[in-house]
C-alpha cells in the first residue's frame, strides 16, 4: 500500500489460493486496519507453471475516509448441541494462540473462553464460514486426509482460511432454533460429535464429521 504512489509498505509479503483451477471463487486476504491512497497486487507465480496470470476483480473492505463503514459487525457467537447445551464447541489450544492442525474439541461452555467464540462470515451461495473470534484467519475446517475426500469420522480442526469447500458450511434448520451444520465439500456430512459409546456429552469429546441426520448431537444453536 502507498500513501503516494512512490514509496509502497507490504501489508501481506506473499500467499497462495488455494486450488484456482477447479474452484474460481472470490478469496480473501486479511491484514491489519492500514491508511492507503494506493494499492497494488502482485502475482508471484501461476498456476500449473505457467508464466502468466490474471486478476478479475479486487475490492477492498474495511472502513473509508468519510467514516462510512462498509463491513459487516459481526457478532461473535458459540456453536452448541442439542444433546447438552452446557458444552460448546471448541478448540483443543492452552498457549494463548492457535495453530494449523489444532483440533476442534468440546469445551464447558464460557462466554470468557476465546477458545469457543466463533464469527458466522457470509461467504455467498448460501454457504459461511466460522471463523475464530480470537484470530478471523483460522476457520473451522475438516482434515480430508491426502485423498482430499470428505469421510465419515474426518475430524475437524482450525486451519488458516483458505475458504476452499472444507472450510464453508450450509447452516440448515432442522428443529426450531437448531440446526445442522453441512460441509460445503460433502453437503451429506455433518458436523457431529465423537462420543464413543458413551451417550452422554463431556469436555474434551472430538468433533468430526458423519453423514447428515437428525441426531441431538448434529443439530446445533449458535448463541451471540
Amino acid at each position: 500500500m502507498s500513501t503516494d504512489g512512490v514509496t509502497w509498505t507490504n501489508v501481506v509479503s506473499n500467499g497462495e489460493f488455494y486450488d484456482l483451477v477447479n474452484n474460481r471463487e472470490a478469496r480473501s486476504v486479511y491484514f491489519s486496519k492500514k491508511t492507503a491512497r494506493y494499492v497494488r497486487f502482485t502475482g508471484l507465480s501461476a498456476t500449473n507453471g505457467q508464466d502468466f496470470a490474471s486478476l478479475a476483480e479486487l475490492d477492498l473492505f474495511g472502513t473509508s475516509v468519510g467514516g462510512q463503514a462498509v463491513t459487516q459487525n459481526i457478532a461473535d457467537i458459540q456453536m452448541r448441541p442439542k444433546a447438552d447445551m452446557s458444552v460448546c464447541l471448541g478448540v483443543n489450544r492452552e498457549s494463548g494462540s492457535v495453530t494449523n492442525g489444532d483440533l476442534a474439541e468440546l469445551r464447558k461452555c464460557d462466554r470468557d473462553d476465546p477458545y469457543q467464540r466463533w464469527e458466522k462470515w457470509d461467504q455467498g451461495g448460501g454457504n459461511v464460514s466460522f471463523r475464530m473470534a480470537m484470530d478471523t484467519s483460522m476457520c473451522l475446517d475438516i482434515d480430508r486426509g491426502p485423498e482430499r475426500v470428505i469421510n465419515d469420522g474426518d475430524q475437524m480442526l482450525v486451519w488458516k482460511c483458505h475458504l476452499g469447500p472444507n472450510q464453508q458450511w450450509q447452516v440448515s434448520e432442522v428443529d426450531y432454533g437448531f440446526f445442522n451444520l453441512k460441509s460445503k465439500g460433502n453437503t451429506n456430512a455433518c458436523i457431529d460429535i465423537d462420543a464413543v459409546a458413551d451417550p452422554v456429552l463431556t469436555p474434551n469429546d472430538r468433533i468430526e464429521v458423519q453423514s447428515c441426520t437428525s441426531h441431538d448431537q448434529q443439530q446445533w444453536v449458535l448463541v451471540e
